[in-house]
């Protein structure tokens, strides 16, 4: 059997989800799979069946059968150009149920072999993982004020850290957390070592406040990122690695600094 290249790549990309603890990265993965692809609207809810009528109780799986003319909104059979752009649909549907199935343990599976359509398995799959507790939003906020880059990085390890508090804001708002975009500017400043990003820190803090946002701050990291990637060779990068594992201070102490001092 012939298979889509594009789609088994896509798809090698996705984790298996197992439970609440990957439910966040998979999510991610899969939605953005579903995007690429075009189906991102199946599982939103948005891009439905073409000219069945709502209201008529489904007994088979969505994109089983076309629709008969009883079943149609203006009770006529299909034409050709009909049939075509719901055959369009069903692949698109037919696609995200696949991709959604094939990606979950078999636990799971066993809940979502039941229901017809990938809009109720992926309403499903958000209620029964529960991202929004306030659990969840407390551990989440811990991981996320605990995020902390260590002394003398490398251009790669500040890349990494600006990845790693993206994905954990992110999944924080997914949580429900309301946290405002002065937090999130606030919050990765407390995330970088003093020493290294004085600089940096100074410059921000000075802006006048229509400037003081989360994209300005980016923009002076990034420049950061591109200067240590300059100045840093694969050797002063090994060094500095070795150094920074003797001298960096304790977690303990740095969250006891972080309490204790102020932007200042």
């Amino acid at each position: 059997m012939s298979h889509d290249r594009s789609t088994t790549i896509g798809l090698e990309s996705v984790p298996v989800l197992s439970s609440q603890s990957n439910y966040f990265d998979w999510k991610l993965a899969i939605e953005n799979y579903l995007l690429i692809h075009g189906c991102l609207g199946i599982i939103e809810g948005t891009d439905v069946e073409p000219y069945r009528q709502p209201t008529i109780a489904r007994t088979v799986r969505a994109g089983s059968v076309v629709p008969t003319a009883e079943e149609t909104i203006t009770h006529t059979s299909l034409d050709s150009d009909d049939e075509e752009r719901w055959e369009s649909w069903r692949k698109r549907k037919l696609r995200a149920q696949g991709a959604i199935m094939s990606k979950v343990e078999r636990g799971l599976l066993i809940d979502l072999r039941s229901l017809r359509t990938a809009y109720e398995m992926w309403t499903f799959l958000a209620t029964d993982m529960q991202l929004q507790t306030p659990k969840h939003r407390t551990d989440v906020e811990r991981k996320l004020r605990m995020l902390m880059l260590k002394s003398n990085p490398t251009d790669t390890e500040m890349t990494q850290h600006l990845q790693k508090f993206n994905l954990l804001w992110l999944e924080a708002e997914e949580s429900g957390c309301k946290f405002s975009a002065d937090t999130c500017a606030l919050w990765f400043l407390d995330s970088l070592p003093r020493s290294d990003f004085k600089v940096m820190r100074s410059l921000y803090i000075n802006l006048p406040t229509s400037l003081k946002t989360w994209a300005e701050l980016r923009r002076l990291y990034q420049v950061k990122v591109a200067d240590r990637a300059r100045l840093i060779t694969p050797t002063m990068s090994a060094q500095i690695n070795n150094t920074s594992a003797v001298s960096r201070p304790s977690n303990d102490y740095l969250l006891a600094d972080r309490r204790s001092t102020n932007l200042g």
